[in-house]
């Protein structure tokens, strides 16, 4: 029990401690909030878009660390498959695949190449995949893959540890040429996406890519501006230095910026962690009850402000594979959770441990107590500074934890389950097919090994210039970037 609680501390703390750098929520001029204002004029209209980057991360996808160079990187290569905002797989690079047990075959599309014209091989997905494994932005996806092997010059086969119906979902990492990567972080790979990166000249832009097929574009440049102080990067969208930024609140805190905006929601699930070992959240009877009552919606609204879309089921409430399904427990049987609370939850205190480091989640904390008091149930809020809070979460010395963690593509719950709770076993039949995802949810709210609250978004500000509809998914934050343009004066 104790190594099964490590490990989702382990998890939550690199889930936080790897936030990127230029995450925004109070990030000012000088540590005070920016009223400037905006002062982009006429000169726009000649000038092309233009995004941040940081020159010393370099655009080496498996090398760089910083949100704002890894926000560019779906322009700058293409995958195996492309996730949309549903989250689900799209084949891109693949014209097709098999699933079969724990092997998945894949076809390319002949008709794919790079940005030189150069035809993208099995050798080079291989390649690719095994840079990914090593990297630290993109080998959490893939950790259920053991290997990729090149079958013949247009078919891959990748090794899966355990059977997953929704792999394909992982096969999303940048592809590569296998022999233009160079160690180092300034060494551009061969691009494989919409655009190139044009290093030619002392300004360095993103240029289109004219070997991506239907790749119509009104925008043939984008300006990249290096980035060397992170505190003025909102400041420099608000004067118009550059054309749009996202945030992915990761701090916790968030304040208006004199700029569009959009939210984005992200596959980042906050959760009530449960102590079953606990008296007072031993019955899942009580844990259910407990699930119904909670005010998601004035959680995400007050305690997020907004920036968050109530989860009452453990996946993504936009993941596809949820559609048309009964979410068991949305507004369930409330009444009978409310008698079943008066009869069986006198005196109860729960002990609920937060990480005082993140605003977001202290308010969140103060508003399930006031949720949960107005039930006559107890809660104190403890809260404690990181790595006290993971102390606290690894030996079990709370009722609930408020937590948050980042799923991969393919919904993967394995990190926020112990291997002794029932939901794990239903999990193992949900992916290999011996369960339909209706039976899985109901197994899982019978049981409730975890509460879900919210799925947390990211905010994406642009150029109130910008001419047309901004379009903007997690996977793919530019989406329709390539139509980008300003009004006309």
């Amino acid at each position: 029990m104790k190594k099964s609680k490590t490990k989702i501390v382990a998890l939550l703390a690199v889930f936080i401690l790897t936030v990127p750098l230029f995450a925004c929520g109070k990030d000012t001029k000088d540590g005070k909030k920016d009223n400037t204002k905006n002062t982009t004029n006429k000169s726009q209209i000649n000038r092309e878009i233009r995004l941040p980057y940081s020159h010393e991360d370099g655009l080496n996808p498996y090398v760089a660390k910083s949100l704002i160079n890894q926000s560019i990187m779906p322009l700058l290569y293409d995958s195996l498959y492309v996730v949309d905002s549903a989250y689900k797989p799209n084949p891109s690079v693949a014209k097709s695949a098999t699933v079969l047990a724990t092997e998945v075959t894949v076809e390319i599309n002949p008709s794919k190449r790079f940005a030189n014209g150069s035809y993208i091989s099995a050798q080079d997905v291989v390649h690719s995949f095994e840079l990914a494994k090593q990297s630290d932005y993109y080998s959490q996806p893939i950790i259920n893959i053991k290997k990729a092997q090149a079958t013949g010059s247009s078919t891959v086969v990748f090794f899966l540890e355990k059977v997953d119906a929704f792999a394909l979902s992982c096969l999303d990492f940048p592809i590569v040429k296998a022999d233009t990567l160079i160690d180092g972080t300034m060494q551009y790979p061969e691009s494989s996406g919409r655009y190139s990166f044009d290093n030619s000249e002392a300004t360095k832009y993103l240029k289109i890519n004219s070997s991506f097929k239907d790749n119509e574009s009104t925008n043939k440049k984008i300006e990249l501006v290096n980035i060397t102080d992170s505190k003025a990067i909102i400041h420099s969208l608000v004067i118009g230095n550059i054309d749009s930024l996202f945030c992915d609140l990761g701090e916790g805190s968030y304040e208006r910026i004199n700029a569009g905006t959009q939210d984005v929601a992200m596959n980042n699930l906050v959760f009530l962690g449960i102590n079953k070992y606990s008296p007072a959240l031993s019955n899942p009877d009580m844990r259910q009850a407990i699930s119904t009552i909670l005010d998601r919606e004035k959680i995400t609204s007050e305690g997020f402000q907004g920036h968050a879309t109530p989860a009452f089921t453990p996946f993504n409430p936009k993941w596809y594979e949820l559609k048309s399904l009964k979410q068991t427990g949305k507004d369930a049987e409330k009444e009978k959770a409310q008698e079943y609370i008066a009869e069986n939850a006198k005196k109860l205190k729960i002990r609920l441990v937060i990480n005082s480091d993140n605003e977001f989640k202290i308010v969140a904390a103060q508003k399930i107590a006031q949720n949960f008091g107005s039930y006559g149930i107890e809660v104190e809020v403890v809260e404690l500074a990181f790595s006290a809070y993971n102390s606290a979460v690894a030996s079990g010395k709370y009722d609930m934890y408020l937590g948050e963690i980042k799923l991969t593509n393919n919904m993967n719950l394995y990190p926020v389950l112990k291997a002794d709770d029932l939901s794990y076993t239903y999990y193992n039949q949900l992916l290999d097919g011996s369960m339909t995802m209706q039976e899985f949810l109901d197994g899982f709210y019978s049981e409730l090994p975890f509460i879900p609250v919210c799925y947390r978004s990211g905010i994406l500000a642009f150029s109130r210039n910008i001419a047309v509809e901004v379009k903007s998914h997690e996977n793919d934050l530019y989406q329709n970037i390539n139509e980008w343009h300003f009004k006309k004066w």
